[in-house]
């Protein structure tokens, strides 16, 4: 699928020029099934890519390539679950924007979404919750801890579909 179609998969109420809900599921079922993992760590491992840490004081992690390496530094003061989670958004950054646009990074602060932001959390969520449901009568809050997904970005991301 060339870059220009990717585009062309909506919803209802998606706007265009954004990365479809259809597509971002399909690229992680994708990702998934190529690499017979669902686990960030070792996804990212699996495409070549090194996971890093360095105790950044505002950064949380960033993805870039050198010297024909690709490597995901992580802020080594972040909790283990909040870690897992930014893996999973710089993999997505890889997997969806493979033309190496650029270093990607996540701010303590951050006041605005960019397209490319929104693209790569949609991705970390799908790819963290790929193959789990919540068990009938289970509490959302309890389904998001299960998963390692905040609530909050559960909600923001999260589509049936």
């Amino acid at each position: 699928m060339t870059n220009q179609q990717r585009f062309n998969y909506f919803f209802p109420g998606e706007q265009p020029g954004v990365v479809s809900v259809y597509y971002v599921k399909r690229t992680v079922e994708e990702s998934v099934r190529e690499h017979e993992t669902r686990d960030p760590y070792d996804l990212a491992r699996r495409m070549g890519i090194e996971v890093e840490e360095f105790p950044f004081r505002k950064i949380k992690g960033l993805i870039f390539r050198i010297a024909g390496r690709v490597v995901i530094v992580l802020n080594e003061n972040l909790p283990d679950w909040l870690k897992r989670l930014i893996v999973a958004h710089e993999v997505g950054h890889r997997v969806l924007s493979p033309a190496d646009r650029g270093y990607f990074f996540w701010a303590e602060h951050t006041f605005f979404e960019p397209r490319i932001e929104y693209e790569a959390n949609r991705f970390a969520v799908e790819l963290l919750t790929f193959g789990e449901e919540p068990e009938p009568g289970e509490p959302l809050e309890h389904y998001a801890a299960r998963v390692g997904v905040p609530l909050e970005t559960l909600l923001r991301y999260k589509r049936s579909g």
